[in-house]
């Protein structure tokens, strides 16, 4: 564990949702802003691994006056941020960053793209329940975004798409979250995997076959995101980020806050 604490100590850099700070508190702190409702929570959970490259925090926001110090209440926002290597620590990584700089100005894909074949939620029979649910194309966006999203359904079709939340160990790394309705895929972070620039976020509904020819058709206009996957074609993205992903939170769980009218999973992270 010394030799972490070393290194983060040399060489600070951390991003949340694609907002970059010099600490973990900074960058969560800088995706939400300074709203005066809410109050920041320092992370419940610490990372079990010594491997900077596995460094996570959770950041957690709740209503001012509702926390308590043992972290019982919920939160109101939550995101994850991840600890990188600066930049200055490796004059290679530096050129690399900037070279990936230069690449993004030059995506294939932007706000003009047309992304008129994509199935998206307001071609779907959710369409009239999607007007508070957000898209995020960010790389780790899932975790929160889905668990949001879930509840913000549940709570706009007055409690009667009860989404189940789904957890895949994805590939290469890490985990990927989105909504499942019977045979229906429900993700609102799906284009976190492709090269899309500045393009407007889209939140995801169709089938499985759907999913793969929409992913093949990204694969062809815009490009892989190489931070997010190396999947080669629409059928092996969904086998390494969908394909016998178990429920994380059952959509049986949903609740509404009276107080608030915001839906939310009995569980934050997973049932299990």
């Amino acid at each position: 564990m010394l030799s972490l604490v070393i290194s983060i100590a040399l060489a600070q850099h951390w991003e949340a949702s694609g907002v970059r700070g010099g600490s973990a508190d900074a960058a969560c702190k800088a995706v939400y802003g300074m709203d005066s409702t809410l109050e920041f929570v320092p992370p419940a959970r610490k990372p079990e691994s010594e491997d900077p490259d596995n460094v996570f925090r959770e950041c957690w926001y709740r209503t001012k006056g509702e926390s308590t110090a043992d972290g019982g209440n919920a939160p109101v926002k939550m995101t994850i941020a991840y600890f990188y290597p600066a930049r200055d620590d490796d004059p290679d990584e530096e050129k690399k960053s900037d070279a990936g700089s230069s690449t993004a100005k030059d995506s294939r894909c932007n706000a003009q793209t047309n992304f008129g074949f994509f199935p998206t939620i307001a071609k779907s029979k959710f369409a009239k329940h999607a007007g508070t649910m957000v898209a995020d194309t960010s790389p780790g966006s899932c975790m929160v975004t889905s668990q949001k999203d879930g509840g913000r359904l549940f709570a706009a079709s007055n409690k009667t798409v009860k989404a189940d939340r789904m957890r895949k160990q994805a590939q290469p790394v890490g985990e990927h979250y989105f909504l499942r309705v019977g045979n229906l895929i429900i993700d609102p972070t799906f284009l976190q995997f492709f090269d899309v620039g500045n393009a407007p976020g889209l939140i995801f509904v169709g089938t499985d076959a759907q999913l793969v020819a929409a992913a093949d058709t990204l694969f062809k206009l815009c490009g892989p995101n190489p931070a997010t996957n190396d999947s080669k074609d629409g059928a092996s993205l969904k086998a390494d980020n969908f394909d016998g992903a178990k429920v994380c939170n059952a959509g049986t769980t949903l609740t509404v806050r009276p107080e608030s009218g915001i839906g939310e999973y009995a569980n934050t992270l997973c049932d299990n």
